[in-house]
């Protein structure tokens, strides 16, 4: 089945997403295999998702396990990431 959800709704799904990866991530020690069969997805789906976003799961794992919680802004999103957000919000 085709995936017929807009780009605006795919990044707002994963933007949704994030407080969950990283749960799994870092209480469950997920890797990028382990969220591209949670999810079902396509493993370059995942690593763009993440590398747009400027997430890196080693980081996260680290800042865990020095008892850091969790941080992840839109701050590190993309021009259009952040263009496309904007217009939804017009």
């Amino acid at each position: 089945m085709k995936n017929t959800r807009t780009r605006q709704q795919q990044c707002r799904y994963w933007d949704d997403q994030i407080p969950t990866i990283w749960r799994l991530v870092t209480a469950k020690g997920y890797r990028v295999k382990d969220l591209v069969k949670y999810y079902d997805s396509n493993p370059n789906v995942i690593l763009s998702m993440l590398n747009r976003r400027t997430i890196s799961l080693v980081r996260w794992r680290h800042d865990f396990a020095k008892g850091l919680p969790f941080s992840w802004s839109r701050r590190g999103m993309t021009d259009i990431e952040l263009f496309v957000d904007r217009k939804a919000h017009s």
